[in-house]
């Protein structure tokens, strides 16, 4: 892969990262309401999920996604119904719980955390599709394939975790100038309707 090819792959990933999504909301979210403690789990989720998306695609599933209906549709409800499984978590955190409390600081809240982040990453069968379409017009036919994938393969992964870093990190440094309650439920019952919001477009999403 040529350097300037490379360059304007770098390029156009940034822009796409860039734009919040899902996946950033999430990491706001918990940023937002858990602090500084949960940012590398979620750096880490983003990373391993966006590891999994680029890997399906470039075998063949964002291919048939594209070219099956049926398979198009279970993912996209799978995704779907994720979303406002997570969304709906977010709801009730925003009711019921008491944000005067400490924030857990356990391995398995960072666990969870974690797990929330991987499959929101993994589970969006537009990601995959553009993978699919998005990554064929960097690789230069003439030269290997494989090294080529693997290149854009690393440089995306680590853009989106440099990239979710620096939004765990944004949100960690609004969360000392928002650390009241009132705010913290805000912000959880805002997440939550958000990603309702987007499961609800995702279930409507066509191949």
């Amino acid at each position: 892969m040529d350097f300037n090819n490379w360059l304007s792959f770098a390029a156009a990933s940034m822009l796409i990262l860039i734009l919040p999504g899902p996946t950033i909301l999430t990491i706001l979210s918990h940023t937002l309401t858990g602090g500084r403690r949960v940012i590398w789990a979620a750096v880490a989720a983003v990373a391993c999920g966006d590891l999994i998306s680029m890997s399906l695609a470039l075998i063949g599933l964002g291919a048939l996604l594209a070219a099956s209906a049926l398979a198009f549709t279970a993912f996209k409800w799978l995704g779907a119904l994720y979303l406002i499984w997570l969304g709906i978590g977010m709801l009730r955190t925003a009711v019921r719980s008491d944000f005067n409390a400490p924030s857990s600081d356990t391995l398995s809240s960072r666990r969870s955390i974690f797990y929330k982040l991987f499959w929101v990453t993994v589970l969006n069968p537009k990601s995959i599709g553009f993978f699919a379409a998005f990554l064929p017009q960097f690789i230069d036919p003439a030269r290997s394939i494989m090294i080529q994938s693997l290149v854009m393969l690393a440089t995306f992964v680590s853009f989106g975790a440099l990239n979710a870093l620096a939004y765990g990190y944004a949100a960690n440094h609004l969360q000392a100038h928002l650390n009241r309650p009132c705010i913290k439920r805000w912000v959880a019952g805002l997440a939550g309707s958000v990603l309702i919001t987007m499961g609800a477009v995702t279930a409507r999403l066509e191949p």
